[in-house]
């Protein structure tokens, strides 16, 4: 147990006075450390923002701090999950991994990073009278696995630049419940809960609410400024921050932030999906317990809630769950009545007598986008024409709707092996983000508004074509999360070794992901893989990484972003680590939205073939 009395210590100095929201004249002190990356940084980990009564059930908003002095000084439990993605594998790069502890109840925390008063002082920024804008992330893994401390997506390096050009912000890393504890779903449990609680599942998107509620509340402490915060995520975490859009512009209260970053997700990519379907996996979850299917529904649910964290983890493994959809509860999430069937979400009110002031209702600005081979991490794709076609006999009924689509993704009998196995990355690609993104896109540009609720004021796109610098087979392929390396620019060394022609690879890579360069080596616009080395660069990777870290700082900070780009606009990040601005309206984009039109068709068909793809494989790690 820390002592009660703050510490002397010169590397202990970082202090936050803290008030608690019962009574604002107490205040909390949080003692946090200098970062490991930069001097002029400071860290805060670890610090509670939510409580969870029991398994299954929503999290609430904490109002004060576990003691009243809280050594925020190392990193906070995370949710319990699989150890298997513990590792920057996939990056094909070595970062070590923190071996932080696991808690099912304790993992409501999260950790801000900010500049030291001395370096703001050196900067010519007075840290009492010059608040900074926030930046809030949310991680991705599938709402399956992650953490707000893993490496990859460490915001030191990012708050470091942003002091360098003159434009310091805070940044926040949100840790939340995932998998089985914060995304199981089902009858059983909405049928168990009390009618006076809060209702409904999609736990951790609850706990991500609270989360950003806790930052407007204290945010101020920490030098920052709650009317210029930025909520951003990746993958997972970008489909999130579509969520969290969706309820603000549903509700008359005040949004929560006023820019929003989506990078590679959308509502689609991970649900929500029909409670009928989440009701299977329940059943088999059950069968697994031996759980009796004809005991009362509060018995079964009980019965689960026994059950230790790791069992809930085994069960998981053994029915092959490796991402955890959101639910349409008709509670949280749920479609409204109108012909278009749009998604609604209401992760329910805080609640609390203590509200803290509001800025002005805003109108939200989006920047949102995706990389150029999204699922190139998914190896072993079926080659052989017959199963192909079994595939979507199974899911598409009308012929001529079914033989469409497949020849628009090159899948035709007479096709070869390397040309069926690429169109089906196209078409996962397409299912699983592409389409998904470029339908929030336009939702959030063409929706009608209602007076008095957040409106979105203008949408901006990126496209990532680079791809990823280091050995391995992904090198020079724009897969799933390539983007990560240059924006927070953990993997600084092994950059600044490639611009000496230094190529490092990961020292225990796998070899579990195909040949991705043969597989997307085609004269297809918007698949084609160029190895870097045939191309000359117009940056070195470490200026590629501050040309990305300067467009999403410009976005987060400015108060009016105006790009090169438009909104009609699509800002390119080129395989020649250039950057380049295309009309949406041109040829090439044409081209994609003709053919995502045409999926799109049938969303229902369009998720059972993709499922049934990615259900028989598993991601390269």
């Amino acid at each position: 147990m820390p002592p009660a009395s703050l510490p002397k210590s010169p590397e202990l100095a970082a202090i936050v006075k803290l008030p608690t929201w019962e009574a604002h004249s107490h205040l909390q002190t949080i003692v946090g450390k200098p970062s490991l990356v930069s001097s002029d940084l400071e860290e805060f980990r670890g610090i509670p923002y939510g409580t969870v009564n029991a398994r299954w059930e929503h999290s609430h908003l904490r109002t004060r701090l576990p003691q009243d002095v809280f050594y925020a000084t190392k990193n906070g439990p995370k949710c319990p999950q699989p150890s298997g993605p513990n590792n920057s594998r996939f990056y094909q790069s070595y970062l070590p991994f923190p071996d932080d502890s696991e808690s099912e109840f304790d993992c409501l925390n999260l950790f801000v990073i900010r500049p030291s008063a001395d370096a703001l002082r050196r900067h010519g920024f007075d840290p009492i009278t010059s608040p900074l804008p926030v930046l809030v992330w949310i991680h991705g893994g599938g709402l399956a696995f992650g953490a707000a401390t893993d490496p990859m997506w460490d915001p030191s390096r990012i708050v470091m630049r942003s002091l360098e050009r003159g434009s310091p912000i805070i940044a926040v890393s949100v840790n939340y419940r995932l998998n089985l504890f914060g995304f199981a779903a089902s009858t059983d449990i909405l049928r168990s809960q009390s009618p006076t609680s809060l209702r409904g599942v999609n736990f951790g998107l609850r706990d991500q609410k609270i989360a950003l509620e806790w930052v407007s509340r204290n945010i101020g402490a920490f030098g920052g400024d709650s009317s210029k915060v930025t909520i951003g995520g990746q993958s997972a975490g970008s489909f999130s921050v579509n969520v969290h859009l969706i309820e603000a512009e549903e509700k008359t209260e005040t949004a929560l932030f006023r820019r929003a970053i989506m990078q590679s997700g959308a509502v689609g990519t991970l649900g929500p999906i029909p409670l009928e379907e989440a009701d299977k996996t329940w059943a088999a979850l059950c069968k697994i317990w031996n759980v009796d299917s004809k005991a009362i529904e509060q018995d079964r649910v009980d019965l689960i809630r026994r059950l230790p964290a790791t069992a809930l983890l085994e069960a998981s493994g053994k029915l092959g769950l490796w991402r955890f959809p959101s639910v349409f509860d008709n509670f949280t999430i749920f479609q409204d009545d109108t012909s278009q069937g749009n998604t609604v979400v209401n992760l329910g009110p805080v609640d609390l007598t203590n509200k803290p002031s509001r800025y002005p209702q805003v109108h939200i600005d989006i920047l949102m986008g995706f990389t150029g081979a999204e699922m190139s991490m998914l190896g072993g794709l079926p080659r052989d024409w017959d199963k192909i076609q079994s595939i979507f006999t199974q899911t598409y009924a009308d012929p001529i709707a079914r033989s469409e689509i497949m020849r628009a993704y090159g899948l035709t009998e007479s096709s070869s092996e390397e040309i069926l196995s690429r169109g089906l990355y196209k078409f996962l690609n397409d299912s699983m983000f592409e389409i998904s993104v470029d339908l929030a896109r336009t939702s959030f540009r063409n929706r009608r508004r209602v007076t008095g609720h957040a409106e979105v004021k203008s949408v901006h796109s990126f496209f990532v074509e680079f791809g990823n610098p280091f050995p391995g087979s992904g090198q020079g392929v724009s897969h799933h999360c390539v983007e990560m390396i240059y924006l927070f620019e953990a993997f600084h060394d092994a950059l600044a070794l490639a611009d000496q022609g230094i190529l490092e690879p990961y020292k225990e890579l796998a070899n579990a992901v195909s040949d991705i360069k043969r597989e997307f080596a085609s004269t297809d616009s918007d698949s084609e893989i160029t190895p870097r080395s045939e191309t000359g660069n117009k940056r070195t990777h470490l200026e590629l990484s501050r040309a990305l870290q300067d467009h999403w700082l410009d976005f987060i900070v400015l108060d009016e972003f105006s790009p090169e780009s438009s909104v009609d606009d699509i800002t390119v990040f080129g395989k020649d680590l250039g950057t380049r601005v295309e009309s949406l309206d041109g040829q090439p984009w044409q081209q994609k939205r003709e053919r995502w039109g045409l999926v799109a068709r049938n969303p229902s068909a369009l998720a059972q073939t993709r499922d049934m793809i990615l259900d028989s494989h598993t991601f390269g790690s």
